[in-house]
């Protein structure tokens, strides 16, 4: 949360403007950053709510890892469809001898039946 605001959001948001980011969004990437960790939930009427929540949505299937996925506590409808593609990203993966970025992420893409170019 706090710790990769300070330490390590720095070092990516010239990677993130690269790649489309507008510096205006830093605020409430920060925001859902610190908060994507915390018990308590931001008002669902503040404006970055949706980021917040998008965050801890993933997060909170990334338990799947734990195999403790509880699904009653995931905000959006939309988060069920992707139980079952987490899941299946879990076990495609070798948790002890996890694959580099890229691999892991045509690993996901190829999952999702989809081709990235991360070059």
């Amino acid at each position: 949360g706090q710790w990769a605001v300070e330490d390590k959001l720095p070092l990516f948001t010239p990677k993130f403007i690269q790649n489309g980011l507008n510096a205006a969004d830093l605020p409430e990437i920060k925001m859902a950053v610190i908060q994507h960790a915390k018990p308590q939930e931001i008002s669902k009427s503040h404006s970055f709510y949706p980021t917040v929540a998008l965050l801890k949505d993933a997060d909170g299937l990334d338990r799947v890892r734990l195999g403790d996925l509880n699904t009653k506590y995931l905000r959006f409808p939309e988060s069920l469809d992707y139980v079952e593609f987490a899941e299946q990203l879990f076990d495609a993966t070798d948790f002890e001898n996890l694959p580099k970025f890229r691999q892991f992420m045509n690993i996901a893409m190829d999952l999702l039946g989809r081709k990235i170019n991360l070059e």
